[in-house]
């Protein structure tokens, strides 16, 4: 390769290499979302753990209840059962707020891979790290921003499968 290719090929990597970084940033701010809502909802489920919570939303249930004189006796028990079903759900609020911190945290971990691997295709440094971010943006269950990467992935690895980039790199 004469040095006269070289501009042109470091050109190619330039356009995907963008992408990247900007699939991983906005991966980024959803993860961190997920992050912040699963906290949101980890703690709304430890708190009605609490007895004295759980005390304390039955009571207050009830004395909407009864305040509510107008109710027919069939539009009592519909509330009585979705005020039961609101402490069960309250419960396992938990549950989806732990799943969605870890898929936040292994979001954050993705994002942060797929942006380096885009600057060093950007700069034709490390071809594995590189190729590696392109195949990760790939994955749907990657990113919740899928579209996106997936167009950015398909672009870096057809840049990447060139033999002339494959060779630029250093």
């Amino acid at each position: 390769m004469s040095s006269d290719d070289s501009p042109n090929v470091k050109g190619r990597t330039t356009g995907p290499g963008v992408f990247l970084i900007i699939t991983a940033v906005l991966n980024l701010l959803a993860s961190l979302g997920l992050v912040i809502f699963g906290l949101m909802g980890a703690a709304v489920g430890s708190a009605a753990t609490n007895p004295d919570f759980q005390r304390d939303f039955k009571k207050g249930m009830d004395e909407g209840l009864k305040k509510n004189t107008q109710m027919s006796a069939e539009e009592r028990k519909q509330a009585e059962e979705v005020s039961k079903a609101m402490q069960e759900g309250i419960g396992q609020a938990g549950a989806y707020g732990t799943g969605m911190i870890v898929w936040g945290v292994l979001g954050l971990i993705g994002s942060l891979i797929i942006g380096i691997g885009g600057g060093t295709m950007m700069s034709m440094r490390a071809y594995p790290l590189s190729m590696g971010a392109a195949v990760l943006a790939l994955l749907p269950c990657s990113s919740p921003c899928c579209l996106i990467g997936a167009i950015g992935g398909i672009w870096g690895l057809m840049v990447m499968m060139n033999p002339d980039v494959k060779a630029a790199f250093r």
